[in-house]
């Protein structure tokens, strides 16, 4: 697992109107394990429980540098997430802590802190008052060594075009995020098996807790992995297409003023509400207007398209 930051090199000018600029670093590279957790057989053995549980090892010589060392300065992603939610008399509320804990739209941390954790001085004002709020950010906090709750997946003995198919995540058939059946619905794998003797012509479904939704992909070409053939299938644009490009997503849109354009998603609603928009890096695939808004971005179908190589 490769892992790329942006640092923002004119904080100053941006806060007085400039077009942000960016530098890429990284990789910050780790050893990620999978395994499943808790595997438990129901149902006479057509499906199977289990916990998909990610553990992380850093590679030190897989690394541009040290991540306890190395600094990133990006933006406030608690400041964002606490106006955003603030309104009204709440508003005043959380401008009066905002200035209290002396913090800025912008941070400078380690890449460790920013992935792993750091106590944040905001979240720690806000906790003091609302317990459920706590007072650690990390874009991986409490990712390492836990799970993303109870998957069900078919074994495949009836149908071997079941193998692996989710059957429940959470205890559920559908998600509750977004506005239509077909956004909400989980079909397909979770991406670390599928049925055997794929078909270059079929579309393979993912389910994926980390963008709250199920995307797809589709083959693009023959390669070879280590000697061994395999087809590999790449996510179309369409995945992240706005409404507009392809109707089928106009349920991720969950108000009218929360419908972006191609190439990003708004997962807010999966993220207690904090404003975080995936795309692909770079936004690759996207409308050009959001690659031109930020200085140093440069999307590459090379170095940013998202694919799976699968023998069949």
């Amino acid at each position: 697992m490769e892992f790329f930051f942006f640092t923002v090199t004119n904080v100053e000018e941006f806060l007085k109107g400039a077009k942000p600029v960016v530098k890429q670093i990284g990789p910050y590279t780790y050893r990620e394990y999978r395994y499943k957790d808790n595997v438990t057989m129901v149902e006479n053995g057509t499906k199977v429980s289990a916990y998909n549980t990610k553990s992380f090892v850093f590679l030190r010589d897989k690394s541009v540098g040290d991540p306890t060392v190395d600094i990133i300065t990006t933006v406030n992603i608690p400041i964002w997430a606490a106006m955003n939610k603030a309104q009204g008399f709440k508003s005043f509320l959380m401008t009066m802590m905002i200035k209290g804990s002396k913090s800025g739209f912008f941070i400078t941390r380690t890449v460790h802190e920013l992935l792993w954790g750091y106590e944040d001085p905001l979240l720690e004002r806000i906790s003091k008052t609302s317990p459920v709020v706590g007072k650690v950010f990390g874009l991986m906090y409490k990712k390492n060594g836990s799970n993303d709750g109870e998957f069900v997946f078919h074994t495949g003995e009836q149908n071997y075009l079941d193998y692996g198919r989710i059957e429940t995540w959470k205890g559920k058939r559908q998600l509750t995020f977004w506005s239509t059946n077909e956004s909400n619905s989980i079909i397909g794998s979770d991406g670390s098996a599928f049925h055997p003797f794929l078909n270059k012509s079929e579309r393979i479904y993912i389910f994926t807790p980390d963008l709250c939704r199920t995307i797809y992909m589709e083959f693009e070409k023959d390669v070879e992995v280590k000697g061994i053939p395999a087809y590999r299938f790449t996510p179309p644009r369409s995945v992240l297409a706005s409404k507009e490009e392809n109707p089928a997503n106009k349920g991720f849109c969950v108000t009218p003023k929360e419908c972006l354009g191609t190439g990003v998603l708004k997962v807010s609603p999966c993220r207690n509400g904090a404003p975080v928009v995936a795309s692909f890096p770079h936004f690759f695939l996207a409308e050009d207007k959001y690659a031109a808004a930020i200085g140093g971005m440069s999307p590459q179908r090379s170095h940013h398209q998202t694919f799976l190589d699968l023998n069949p």
